[in-house]
């Protein structure tokens, strides 16, 4: 808090009409003339200003979290309504006196050092300034609060809600993939919701496939009328249940135990981050348990590893749901790339 030596009140230019609601008295100052009333009231103001003194004072000193400086210049004729005569009045004359010490406060203390200026009537800065040793806890402060301002920024810079399906790797895995399909991305979303809508309530022990009408409803139950692409997710979703149903995963998971489909879960995540998201199918098998995570890829069987490595960040994120939910020590993950009917470990 610097220039303590400053006077807080500004004089008043002109008449002044003031009012004191509690003795319902005006105060009436035109030049050097003034009524009675304006004694009272002048006083009256002149303690509360003196109290809003001592409370901005109070309101200041008390926002220091580790240090709390206050400086000031001992001018030739202080003022009395200057918070160095506030200290004055608190801790007696000897918080003036000319070098280094404690003071004490209360049930407190404070470090005084009174610095000589060069001159008395020095009106203008000097060119250089003789320089000061820091005091020790200046330096860990500055790196405290370098360290707390970069925290603030990464933390400010980190989105609340994480969502595994847009989780990326730490490191570049292969070269970038493009889609070789070229109807857009709204295509591609509303496949990706119809297929997991469909195979969430897929009965697995069928051996035909869905028909037409089928597919169709769950095409206009997702799609809005007003989309181009209906006829084309619904001919690509044909496409990937014909795939799914010879691929060998299909024959894997008729003999496996369902646990659930579609299964929602939130966790803390990361740094004060919270992960959301849904488990596509969750069953047992041979006594394992087993997280499989649909992908609606245009890609061939040969390139479902990479691409598999490519996601394994959501394989992360899906396990730790399922071992810090159930209680389970261990959980097998893989994902199952429908187009090519192929299912790949991790």
């Amino acid at each position: 808090l610097p220039g303590l030596h400053q006077g807080a009140r500004t004089p008043r230019q002109g008449p002044a009409l003031l009012y004191d609601w509690s003795s319902r008295c005006y105060g009436v100052t035109v030049g050097p003339y003034r009524n009675l009333g304006s004694i009272l009231v002048g006083s009256k103001m002149a303690a509360r200003e003196e109290a809003e003194q001592r409370r901005l004072l109070y309101v200041g000193m008390t926002r220091a979290r580790d240090l709390l400086m206050l400086s000031g210049g001992l001018v030739r004729k202080p003022g009395r309504d200057t918070v160095l005569a506030l200290l004055h009045e608190a801790v007696g004359s000897g918080f003036f006196m000319e070098g280094e010490g404690d003071v004490n406060v209360a049930a407190g203390g404070m470090a005084c050092t009174i610095i000589p200026a060069a001159t008395a009537a020095r009106r203008r800065f000097p060119k250089a300034l003789s320089p000061l040793a820091a005091p020790s806890a200046r330096p860990p402060l500055i790196d405290r609060y370098t360290v707390r301002r970069e925290r603030r920024a990464e933390v400010r810079n980190l989105p609340r809600k994480v969502i595994p399906s847009l989780m990326k790797p730490a490191h570049p895995v292969g070269p970038e993939p493009r889609s070789r399909w070229k109807s857009g991305k709204d295509h591609a979303r509303f496949i990706g919701i119809c297929t997991h809508a469909l195979l969430e309530r897929w009965d697995f022990t069928r051996v035909t496939p869905p028909s037409e009408t089928e597919i169709e409803s769950i095409c206009r139950f997702y799609i809005p009328p007003g989309a181009d692409c209906l006829e084309i997710v619904r001919d690509d979703l044909t496409m990937i249940v014909d795939s799914f149903q010879s691929s060998e995963f299909y024959r894997r998971i008729q003999s496996a135990v369902i646990l659930g489909r579609e299964i929602p879960f939130v966790l803390p995540w990361g740094d004060g981050q919270i992960m959301e998201g849904a488990i596509d199918l969750m069953y047992r098998l041979d006594g394992k348990l087993w997280i499989a995570d649909y992908k609606t890829d245009r890609i061939s069987a040969d390139e479902a590893p990479m691409r598999a490595q490519r996601y394994e960040p959501q394989a992360t994120a899906y396990r730790a749901a399922v071992t810090r939910c159930l209680g389970v020590e261990t959980a097998s993950f893989e994902f199952v790339f429908l187009r090519p009917g192929v299912r790949v470990e991790m």
